[in-house]
């Protein structure tokens, strides 16, 4: 994997930290704001589009009436 900047849902650059370092020791946090992790195939100029996370399903539990 590896950490693309998107602007405007267009994958602009990659960002590689040096060996030894991290991102955020070598990036502004406004500038990591703009970045995700994207798969080892992803090129200059693919649209990214954000994966689909789906809502856990809260089951609420029906309410027998008093008797």
């Amino acid at each position: 994997m590896k950490f693309a900047r998107i602007t405007d849902s267009i994958v602009v650059e990659f960002l590689v930290a040096p060996n030894g370092f991290s991102l955020n020791q070598c990036f502004h946090p406004d500038i990591l704001a703009h970045c995700v992790e994207v798969s080892d195939d992803t090129l200059i100029g693919d649209t990214y589009t954000p994966p689909v996370v789906e809502a856990p399903v809260v089951e609420t539990p029906v309410e027998t009436p008093p008797a």
